[in-house]
């Protein structure tokens, strides 16, 4: 297996690298990533080499929304199968702060995120996750949506924030045609 990856080295200054395959440790998955997604986040590290303190020092892989197919487990992994195909949820909690423990883990304020320095995200052919924190996915759904769930996510979460429903009018601020 090759790990073909995308390293951003500094501001426009993107690379082809070779990486080792990651292997999954204790309830991880390792994953063969057939689509990702460019966020916001990605082009603001390549333009601006940073997102407010986190700043990219050192060459990083930059991708998090993505997909792909558990090809390997981890010991005691069991959530899975391989041949799944799973979208990641990019951020991972660290699991013992308080937050955490009340089920809040979206609020961990140690959480991992891909593609925020230091961790590198997914823009190679191969991530390890926590078993807990892969999705499987339908059949159906094509690769490219699979890797849009996590920005999906992001959407269905604001709206239900907000109380908005289908019909109703809103003001959209700040968007950006590329």
């Amino acid at each position: 297996m090759q790990n073909r990856a995308a390293v951003m080295h500094g501001t426009h200054d993107v690379r082809m690298e070779d990486r080792p395959v990651p292997e999954p440790g204790p309830r991880e998955v390792l994953v063969e990533i057939k689509a990702v997604g460019v966020c916001g986040s990605d082009v603001h590290y390549y333009e601006e080499g940073r997102i407010g303190s986190f700043v990219v020092e050192k060459p990083l892989i930059l991708g998090h929304e993505s997909m792909g197919t558990v090809v390997a487990l981890g010991d005691g992994a069991t959530k899975h199968e391989t041949g799944d195909r799973v979208t990641l949820e990019p951020g991972i909690p660290d699991g013992t702060c308080c937050e955490c423990r009340a089920g809040r883990y979206n609020l961990c304020p140690n959480v991992r995120f891909f593609a925020t320095p230091p961790i590198d995200g997914t823009f190679a052919n191969y991530v390890t996750v926590h078993e807990d924190f892969a999705f499987s996915l339908p059949d159906e759904l094509s690769d490219n949506a699979g890797a849009l769930m996590e920005p999906l996510s992001v959407g269905i979460w604001a709206n239900r924030k907000a109380g908005t429903r289908a019909g109703d009018r809103v003001l959209i601020t700040g968007s950006e045609t590329v």
